[in-house]
């Protein structure tokens, strides 16, 4: 896309390790060299944080390619709608209201229960990095199923 995007403030980096930018980048050589991903793809980041896949995924997805990401952290999502998406329409992000006593304690709905805001059979590409660290086993198998129902027949997570 050609579009250089902010980096977040350092305050707001309160997920992940390493360098934010290279961390990035070397995920997305992942997933291009190891899991096929094209730049056509429609991707689904669960759990996006703060836009550390977002910004090298803009930048590797063409016309046709999209990137929807959405996190339990308010914050996080509020800075990416505000400094990545008008930079980026066809980056997008929302909040999931999911309870989780570290990062949304006062979240609407129970990770075991949570269904995604998406269409079934919508992504090509679905990843997260850290999230089901943070879950308990209701909540990893339920967005297992989740996973599979919004990724594509012939998709890859």
């Amino acid at each position: 896309m050609g579009t250089t995007l902010p980096f977040p403030p350092k305050e707001m980096n309160f997920v992940g390790d390493g360098d934010f930018d290279a961390v990035g980048r070397e995920f997305v050589r992942y997933f291009t060299e190891f899991a096929g991903l094209k730049p056509h793809h429609r991707v689904l980041d669960v759990g996006c944080g703060i836009g550390r896949m977002a910004r090298p995924l803009a930048s590797f997805l063409d016309r046709c390619g999209s990137y929807e990401g959405f996190d339990i952290v308010r914050v996080g999502i509020d800075w990416c709608r505000q400094n990545i998406t008008p930079l980026c329409p066809n980056v997008r992000f929302r909040m999931a209201d999911v309870f989780n006593p570290g990062y949304n304690p006062t979240g609407a709905f129970d990770a075991g229960e949570y269904v995604f805001p998406y269409k079934s059979q919508s992504f090509d590409f679905v990843f997260l990095t850290s999230v089901f660290t943070h879950m308990l086993p209701a909540g990893v198998e339920n967005y297992l199923r989740e996973i599979a129902r919004v990724l594509k027949s012939a998709g890859r997570a």
